[in-house]
């Protein structure tokens, strides 16, 4: 009669009796482990904080008005989110360890989001209501968790030597970014009609314009927030043509002009 105190079950073995090691083993074989891990963290969260420190850069100029210094907001934020990534990467790794999936780019893009709700909340003083306001802190780090997620999939599959996939990731993520930075640094400026109504409205309290009547104001975007054009100043009975150039900056205007 077999023995039913007896335990059942097979446990593999190596050919000399041995247990197979146990991933905590094969970890604890490798002392550099450890070390490797966080300078790899510091490193990608570097390079990833490279397009998400200019987004955030570029989003914010637009959330302030400021969008025609957008470029130069983001060779700045590129730099400060190499360091921010990095110093991010390594407390990753360090508090998650080696064993746990890389999420540096997660993190990262979810900490930057967070500067832009900061911002928000802190610098711009939204007067929205309860869940709009809540609503819209949160569009900064769910947008910063996408696209930091998309980062992690290309450097998980790059580990993978799946390259293809991971240049696909890499590049949507670089492709889809440098596009938000493009529109705020290149399409931010004011409508033509609201850059001549503010020139008109400058111009008439100018001496040089007391009494005359300005028409035909015409203008054409040259460089950004620069316009260039032309108009009629009808003096009585005389009409006297002025080229005009005019910067429109934060609702403030300069303008040129030059008669024919």
């Amino acid at each position: 009669m077999p023995d039913e105190s007896r335990e059942t079950g097979i446990q593999a073995q190596s050919p000399d009796g041995a247990a197979p090691p146990s991933n905590l083993d094969l970890a604890n074989e490798d002392p550099l482990l450890p070390h490797r891990t966080r300078l790899a963290g510091t490193f990608f969260g570097a390079c990833v904080g490279i397009p998400l420190g200019a987004l955030v850069a570029a989003v914010c100029c637009w959330l302030t008005d400021y969008g025609d210094y957008a470029w130069q907001a983001v060779v700045y934020g590129a730099i400060s989110g190499i360091i921010g990534g990095a110093i991010i990467g390594f407390f990753e790794r360090w508090i998650r360890g080696g064993l746990a999936k890389a999420d540096v780019g997660t993190f990262v893009g979810i900490i930057f989001g967070l500067l832009i709700a900061f911002f928000l909340l802190a610098v711009l003083g939204i007067p929205f209501a309860g869940r709009a306001l809540i609503g819209l802190l949160f569009i900064g780090p769910m947008a910063g968790l996408i696209f930091g997620a998309v980062f992690d999939r290309m450097y998980e599959s790059a580990g993978q030597q799946q390259w293809l996939t991971a240049i696909q990731f890499g590049g949507f993520g670089l492709i889809a970014i440098g596009g938000i930075v493009f529109l705020v640094a290149e399409q931010s400026d004011p409508d033509l009609n609201e850059v001549a109504k503010a020139a008109q409205k400058a111009m008439y309290v100018h001496p040089e314009f007391q009494g005359g009547v300005i028409r035909n104001l015409k203008l054409q975007h040259s460089e950004h927030r620069v316009y260039l054009g032309s108009m009629e100043v009808t003096f009585g009975n005389e009409i006297v043509h002025f080229d005009l150039e005019i910067q429109y900056r934060h609702e403030k205007v300069v303008v040129q002009w030059q008669a024919k």
